[in-house]
């Protein structure tokens, strides 16, 4: 089975953001040491919007702090990792206050922007990362989920280069408001074509859903998950330094007492969930196995849970990053359409 780690590069969205050294670079520098004694590459969607505002400021700290992300970032792309798009749009309305970022996350999907904005915002964002790392993102994640209504920023996103979302899991909605989506009706497959509505497959469409690999649980899972945060175990604390944005009553009340379709994650008390999610993975017949996650929000047990199950399955696995997996796609596209030229 192909496998893909696509974590989400981003500090918290809460009071308190954390730091770009805690929530960015350490924890993926952990991560990357862990996956390289397996001969695996990471992709990281990276939260241009945030480098945007580093790389714009006239602050010291934030020229400082934008150097050694990129310093880490160029590195990693040298190391064979791969950089991806994440768009979190609230940084256009975000300000530093001269002590720490205050976050307005009114505008949280880029579908609350114009279109002109979310042109200019994707354009901006998608060079950010080529300057960074010498190559433009062929694939984005959408912050919080929110893709939905695609149709709004289709556009601008195939303008910058964008060819592959890997935004979509099956199954999967929110209720928190301003944070919505709503993927119940997505193909449960490993991958399909569209144009303007990412669950709806199109065969000659002009982007490739990746989604990422979705699995069962049930509220058990998350009465023990609430259970090991009062604990305050340091093998359960998260590695980043600031804290989540809150959500809705309504989320919690649904979590706490009914099944749902969620992530394959590495985040936290989640990764005690990879074996199960990889052995429904394989009884459905799936070829690409996809797991997400935050640098922010992994901890030792998280970390540990991943090393063993790629220790377990280092036969039944084989690695891969996003931007590979969109050139074995057009080297079998290119095959696929010589043939046919050839008769």
């Amino acid at each position: 089975m192909r496998f893909l780690l696509t974590l989400d590069y981003e500090l918290f969205f809460g009071q308190r953001t954390g730091s770009p050294d805690g929530c960015l670079i350490y924890p993926t520098r952990v991560l990357v040491e862990l996956l390289e004694r397996h001969a695996l590459h990471v992709t990281l969607f990276v939260d241009a919007g945030y480098l945007e505002r580093l790389a714009t400021s006239d602050t010291l700290l934030h020229q400082r702090q934008y150097q050694r992300v990129v310093r880490q970032l160029k590195t990693l792309t040298q190391r064979g990792h791969d950089v991806q798009l994440h768009i979190h749009p609230h940084w256009e309305d975000s300000h530093w206050d001269g002590c720490r970022w205050i976050i307005d996350s009114r505008r949280y999907r880029l579908q609350d922007f114009d279109a002109p904005d979310v042109a200019s915002i994707v354009a901006r964002y998608s060079q950010r990362l080529a300057t960074i790392t010498g190559t433009r993102p062929v694939a984005f994640r959408a912050g919080g989920w929110c893709l939905q209504p695609f149709e709004h920023i289709a556009d601008a996103l195939y303008a910058a280069g964008v060819r592959i979302d890997s935004t979509v899991f099956a199954g999967g909605t929110s209720v928190n408001r301003g944070r919505e989506f709503d993927f119940s009706s997505a193909p449960d497959a490993d991958h399909w074509r569209f144009n303007t509505d990412p669950l709806v497959p199109e065969r000659k469409g002009r982007f490739l859903e990746l989604p990422i690999t979705a699995h069962t649980i049930g509220p058990a899972f998350y009465w023990h998950s609430l259970w090991r945060k009062f604990r305050k175990s340091p093998e359960d604390t998260p590695l980043g330094d600031g804290g989540a944005l809150g959500n809705s009553g309504l989320y919690y009340l649904r979590k706490l007492t009914s099944s749902e379709r969620t992530v394959t994650s590495i985040d936290g008390p989640r990764a005690d969930s990879l074996q199960a999610a990889f052995r429904e993975a394989l009884e459905t017949g799936r070829r690409i196995f996809n797991v997400m996650g935050h640098p922010k929000s992994l901890t030792r047990n998280s970390l540990r849970q991943l090393d063993v199950f790629l220790r377990e399955h280092r036969e039944n696995i084989a690695g891969s990053t996003i931007r590979e997996l969109l050139r074995r796609e057009d080297t079998a596209t290119g095959v696929a359409s010589r043939r046919k030229a050839h008769g």
